[in-house]
């Protein structure tokens, strides 16, 4: 019998630790074995071997092969231990595939890889030492015992952004747009901006009918910001800038364009550069800034039929394109043929929509729009506007009217396509402001908060699908509270549900560490409020049943659902767009689905909706549905259900 070296068995314990137990357990075994010469073999030397260049530039993420070779060649198995040290930072800076390596009989040599990250620091050049630890079996320690790579430090890898500048490269510069009425008494609309970032130097505003400003482009001002607006990062008190009405045609759509000095750039798609901002209105018939929501004249189509239903992967999935360049994948939908085919549309849910506003008077929202139980935050901003009409004069696209065509369009009216939950009791909450106060009033008010103007408390779930990117920090104190409250006093105590939209950042960093290609660049988790466990945060799948691209990751995710890939190349979501062909998201995305496709005539629909913007809205419409078959449940059910069911 051979002999073991002293600490073999320290050996064996720490390499089943490190994941090689079985693979160890056999070599030990024949290492320990019977027979044999009577006289043994010498022992071979065992040398470790550097890899061709030991600098390894942090930047390439590299991973790099560090050899341990045995000189002359073993008949029996030897299993080597090694032991890493030096200024890199195991786990942080570098990651080794093992901490012992088994070199079978017969074998020359073996080895290790070493993977070194790309981090977030600067931090100088660091070193890795890679030593021979215990020799397990016939070999000896030979000439190169340890070796020691170095990295070399690069650029720290963080996401490209400026100050005033979101997550996904465009500037934050005016949040905030209002129509007087005072001006519009006088004969000239003022427009009032205010805003919060780092300031301009200089604010070029134009006005046209043109979406390109490609002619008709007129002036409304030129204006320098004041040193001190610029200490202090805001805009001085009264930035306003006044249109005449007897510029105006009537049933006319007008854009208004904001930058930074000289004229920019314009897009192929007419969608504003990184260095402008866009608003938008249209008039009516008497030249006057339409600013309620006044319902269209159409002709009815064939009843008990919806028209793109049979385009809505997200409902049905078929194999169909969705009118995109490819196809999707049969059975990735929410799986509720059943539900559709037994009449389960959500009937007697209330669904309250947190948005951008909504059109009340969508021919394919109307008929489920509770009267009076919506709210604009906005009102008071524009001249005009109703309280319980959350209508978005922009006609560059309304994100909540496209939001609630996802949970709640109508059914077999002949219109369009059709919503998760059909048969919902719609209500939507017009936030209508980006700043801070006012903002954080609106939210907590359209969340449960207030029984009357508005009535957010009579509410049974909840659907958001807006999000920010904040750094980690607890959630607001008020925040916390009315999400306690909702889920254990709304709904008679048994408790609303709060569905939140995961975000869509998964790409939104410049030079990617390698974990990012795993995890995402900007976790769910970023957002302190997704955190909380009164939320069902919500990522989104696509047409080929996995991630969607885009889809943030987090700990946080309790349900996926549809969200597409953008409506072009590959299926995205078929929903309401703001009715007519001169506004909507498709005056500036393009899309199969145009304003002159035969399904679509009227402009009422876009086919290139997408984002967990979407999928929050169709889990809320299946939490509806599953509401409408068993009221009673409490929130938690409702969670337990998705979380076993999903």
């Amino acid at each position: 019998m051979s002999t073991r070296s002293p600490g073999s068995m320290t050996l064996v314990a720490r390499a089943r630790a490190d994941g090689l137990g079985s693979v160890v357990g056999v070599a030990l075994l024949a290492l320990g074995g019977c027979g044999g010469p009577d006289t043994p073999e010498p022992p071979v030397d065992v040398s470790l071997v550097a890899p061709a260049s030991t600098d390894i530039a942090e930047a390439d993420d590299q991973r790099v092969r560090v050899a341990v070779a045995l000189d002359p060649t073993p008949s029996t198995s030897v299993l080597v231990s090694l032991v890493y040290s030096g200024s890199a930072t195991r786990g942080r800076d570098y990651e080794a595939s093992a901490d012992a390596i088994v070199v079978p009989a017969n074998t020359a040599s073996a080895s290790v890889a070493v993977d070194v990250y790309r981090d977030f620091d600067v931090e100088g050049d660091e070193t890795i030492t890679i030593g021979l630890g215990e020799i397990e079996g016939n070999g000896q320690a030979g000439a190169t015992t340890s070796i020691d790579l170095v990295i070399l430090d690069g650029e720290p890898a963080n996401p490209d952004k400026t100050p005033g500048e979101r997550e996904d490269g465009v500037p934050i510069f005016p949040t905030h747009f209002a129509i007087t009425e005072e001006s519009i008494e006088f004969g000239a609309l003022v427009f009032n901006f205010a805003r919060e970032g780092a300031a301009p130097t200089r604010l070029s505003v134009e006005w046209s009918s043109d979406i390109h400003f490609g002619a008709g482009v007129n002036s409304l001002g030129l204006v320098d910001i004041p040193v001190f607006a610029l200490d202090f990062q805001i805009f001085p008190p009264q930035q306003e800038f006044s249109l005449p009405l007897n510029l105006l045609a009537p049933n006319e759509t007008y854009f208004i364009r904001l930058y930074l000095g000289s004229v920019p750039e314009e897009t192929d798609t007419g969608q504003p550069a990184r260095d402008q901002l866009r608003y938008s209105f249209a008039t009516n018939a008497d030249g006057r800034v339409i600013t309620q929501c006044q319902a269209p004249v159409r002709a009815p189509g064939a009843a008990a039929s919806d028209p793109l239903f049979s385009a809505q992967w997200h409902l049905q999935n078929t194999g169909q394109s969705a009118f995109s360049a490819s196809t999707g994948v049969a059975g990735a939908d929410l799986t509720m043929s059943d539900a559709i085919r037994d009449g389960h549309d959500g009937d007697g849910v209330k669904l309250a929509v947190i948005d951008t506003g909504l059109e009340i008077c969508h021919p394919d929202l109307a008929a489920n729009v509770e009267p009076g139980k919506s709210f604009n935050f906005a009102s008071e901003l524009n001249a005009g506007s109703s309280p319980t009409d959350p209508f978005n004069h922009d006609v560059l696209g309304d994100h909540g009217t496209s939001v609630a065509g996802v949970a709640a369009a109508v059914a077999n009216n002949g219109l369009g396509g059709r919503g998760v939950a059909s048969g919902v009791e719609l209500r939507a909450f017009n936030l209508g402001t980006n700043l801070a106060a006012d903002a954080e009033f609106a939210l907590l008010n359209s969340l449960g908060a207030s029984s009357e103007n508005p009535d957010s408390a009579s509410a049974h779930i909840f659907s958001m699908s807006f999000g920010t990117v904040a750094p980690a920090q607890n959630p607001a104190d008020d925040f916390v509270r009315l999400l306690q409250m909702g889920t254990t006093e709304l709904r008679s105590g048994r408790g609303a549900l709060y569905v939140k939209a995961a975000g869509n950042a998964f790409d939104f960093c410049g030079n990617q560490h390698p974990l990012n290609r795993d995890v995402g660049c900007v976790s769910s988790n970023s957002d302190p409020d997704e955190n909380l466990p009164y939320m069902i945060n919500v990522g989104a799948f696509n047409a080929n049943d996995v991630k969607a691209s885009y889809s943030s990751a987090g700990a946080n995710l309790w349900v996926v659902a549809p969200g597409g890939e953008g409506g072009i190349e590959a299926p995205g979501i078929i929903t309401t767009d703001q009715f007519g062909v001169h506004a909507g998201f498709d005056l500036v995305h393009p899309q199969a689905l145009t304003m002159n496709h035969p399904l679509n005539m009227d402009g009422a629909y876009i086919g290139t909706f997408g984002g967990t913007s979407s999928a929050a809205p169709a889990a809320a419409g299946a939490i509806a549905i599953v509401l409408g078959v068993n009221p009673d449940l409490t929130w938690r059910d409702v969670k337990h259900i998705l979380a076993t069911s999903a």
